[in-house]
């Protein structure tokens, strides 16, 4: 079995109806005062330090020690982003959860009532890295034990440095034996591939996307913040439970290569 993954990528896009649909246009004087918020003691747990309204699109930020937060507008979405955290996905949960209740308060600073746009659609992307303990690494476990091109790899007369694999799942329902239907809600993009800075270990990546979110043009409410943790929680599992699951049963013990055929690790 392989090891227990380690995050390295957290990010959640909230994506709602362009500006001339939803009526909400994002201009720097908001984003400013969102920056701003984030300041106030009931925010300041999780604030950025940068601001660059000069960006293509507005951006705020911290940095420290290689790892980086982010959190990014466009005209019709806010993305939140953590690299190399040092923290579970609980707690990138509760940036989330800070970042929408801060622009929730930086909406209403102008006096009228405080509203998040009507989120129609979120994606969820999260990356991590687990290490096979049985067959030596991610080229062996992909390419040869997942995939088993090792003895098709002649044409090339030189092992590959680099392998992956992507599989694509759209939402679907599933009869289970008993007759009851499970319903799996959401498109999942799964690739899994060798990781270029240690090829010992398995770079995995989940990208979801769920729609739609709201019904109608309703704004986002507390209800609608859970939903959207309750996601991210969701990609994260199918990453580290299903997909750890899935190359779990590749780890195995690997029989000796026969000396007539390169091994595919270098």
């Amino acid at each position: 079995m392989l090891s227990e993954p380690r995050a390295i990528f957290f990010q959640t896009e909230l994506i709602w109806l362009p500006p001339d649909v939803s009526g909400y246009r994002l201009d720097k004087m908001i984003v400013r005062r969102f920056y701003n918020t984030l300041f106030e003691p009931e925010f300041n747990e999780h604030c950025y330090e940068n601001l660059d309204l000069q960006a293509q699109k507005p951006t705020l930020s911290s940095e420290q020690a290689g790892k980086r937060s982010i959190c990014r507008f466009s005209e019709n979405s806010i993305t939140i982003e953590e690299q190399r955290p040092v923290f579970a996905v609980d707690e990138f949960c509760k940036i989330v959860d800070n970042v929408v209740k801060a622009f929730q308060k930086a909406l209403g600073n102008d006096g009228a009532v405080p509203q998040f746009p009507p989120v129609v659609s979120q994606r969820c992307r999260m990356q991590c890295l687990p290490q096979p303990h049985e067959v030596g690494g991610s080229l062996t476990l992909l390419a040869e034990k997942l995939s088993h091109v090792k003895d098709a790899i002649e044409p090339f007369e030189r092992p590959p440095s680099f392998f992956g694999v992507r599989f694509r799942f759209g939402p679907a329902l599933i009869a289970t034996e008993n007759g009851a239907i499970t319903e799996h809600e959401g498109f999942v993009t799964v690739r899994f591939e060798t990781y270029s800075n240690d090829p010992s270990q398995v770079w995995m990546e989940v990208l979801a996307q769920y729609v739609p979110l709201v019904q109608e043009n309703a704004p986002a409410t507390l209800e609608s913040v859970a939903l959207f943790q309750a996601n991210i929680q969701n990609a994260y599992e199918f990453l580290t439970e299903k997909c750890k699951a899935f190359l779990d049963q590749y780890d195995k013990p690997q029989e000796k290569p026969p000396e007539d055929k390169p091994s595919l690790e270098t």
